[in-house]
């Protein structure tokens, strides 16, 4: 790989999803370039942050206030 790959690269390599080619062309560039090296560990570092969020469920009663809106929606005139 002469060029930088792109963060959609660095991305779709970060979730296991390039083909072994790609896969291979991605890790020898990073065995050369501290900043796609770089670029990838604070991409690394965003992924565990997010995963380290609390997961809310929404209300049990978000259904039925969205279908309350969207019959007022629907319901107004044009």
């Amino acid at each position: 790989m002469t060029s930088h790959p792109k963060v959609e690269d660095l991305s779709t390599y970060l979730d296991s999803k390039l083909t072994v080619v790609e896969s291979q062309r991605v890790e020898a560039h990073l065995e050369s370039c501290d900043t796609c090296r770089q670029r990838l560990r604070s991409m690394q570092a965003v992924v565990r942050r997010l995963a380290a969020l609390e997961r809310r469920s929404p209300p049990a009663s978000i259904g039925s206030q969205i279908r309350s809106l969207s019959s007022l929606q629907s319901s107004r005139p044009t």
